[in-house]
């Protein structure tokens, strides 16, 4: 049958030793496999961090744009409003001269801001101011009569 027990010892020696070094080569190509996953899955996790990020950057620009575009109306609203009130002050100014024949003393300049109640207190001072400089001018004219 066997020709020899040390020859089976032998063989079964050298399958079991090639079985150890198959095994041995499995497991390192499995660990260098399972490294390579382990660095992808960390890359991918960054760039899913970064892409994170650069979509929160691209929300607030646009949030930014939104809020400069409701601004930039806001401001062609209030220039529209700033024309028509100083083409209504000059129509009134030139009705004024015109009816009493008096000689502008005074130009005032307005300036637009970016507050929204320097408009209104601007007016408001303008008719205030104007209507005393109308009083002093109708007093003047009195006392010189």
């Amino acid at each position: 049958m066997a020709r020899n027990p040390c020859d089976l010892r032998l063989l079964l020696l050298a399958a079991a030793a090639a079985f150890i070094y198959i095994q041995v080569r499995l497991f390192a190509a499995q660990s260098h496999y399972a490294d390579r996953l382990a660095e992808a899955e960390k890359s991918e996790n960054q760039c899913t961090s970064q892409l994170k990020s650069m979509i929160d950057q691209v929300s607030m620009q646009q949030e930014k744009i939104v809020a400069l575009e409701e601004m930039k109306i806001r401001q062609d609203e209030e220039h529209a409003q700033l024309k028509i009130l100083i083409q209504d002050l000059e129509k009134r100014s030139v009705q004024n001269l015109l009816n009493k024949n008096v000689v502008a003393v005074a130009a005032v300049v307005i300036m637009a801001c970016n507050r929204p109640d320097y408009l209104q207190r601007t007016v408001e001072s303008i008719l205030k101011y104007g209507s005393r400089l109308n009083h002093l001018q109708k007093s003047e004219k009195t006392v010189y009569s």
